[in-house]
């Protein structure tokens, strides 16, 4: 508090700039040694800190939004850079399993294709030829095995 001319004293924060001034902290029978100011009330007259005697206190500074919110702009950048890491995860995911579908329409057109030539083969030939697909069970066999032998070929019993 600092006396003003009138008499009665005001508080640092409650209108005026600055100067040697008494705290509540300081003993209130002696004068504060260390100049003290409101930030403020300096900006709002116009007075730079270069101005202010060495080793002023300025109290009220008004902090800026990093000095407010640094953990909270932490937290959002971590969580704005995991997030992206993810999708970047999530996207090259979607492309490889695109290229995985892609690869296997070309394998089942080419199994297809490799089937359809065997069985053109199968035909083509005047030898009896059957055949047995070990993991359904099926069995196949051209018109020549059923010419020669009259019958279609017993299925396999079992490889015991």
């Amino acid at each position: 508090m600092i006396p003003n001319e009138s008499g009665p004293t005001l508080n640092v924060g409650l209108g005026i700039v600055g100067g040697y001034v008494w705290t509540m902290e300081a003993n209130t029978t002696r004068l504060a040694e260390t100049p003290m100011f409101d930030w403020r009330q300096r900006r709002r007259w116009g007075i730079g800190e270069d101005r202010l005697p060495e080793n002023s206190i300025i109290r009220f500074r008004e902090m800026s939004m990093w000095q407010q919110f640094k953990w909270r702009i932490i937290a959002a950048i971590v969580m704005i850079v995991l997030q992206s890491l993810l999708i970047g995860g999530l996207l090259l995911g979607r492309r490889r399993a695109q290229q995985s579908a892609a690869a296997l329409v070309i394998a089942q057109r080419v199994l297809r294709e490799g089937e359809e030539w065997f069985r053109l083969a199968i035909q083509a030939t005047n030898d009896a030829i059957w055949d047995i697909d070990l993991v359904t069970g099926t069995v196949s066999w051209n018109e020549t095995y059923s010419t020669l032998y009259g019958r279609p070929p017993e299925p396999w019993k079992s490889w015991q």
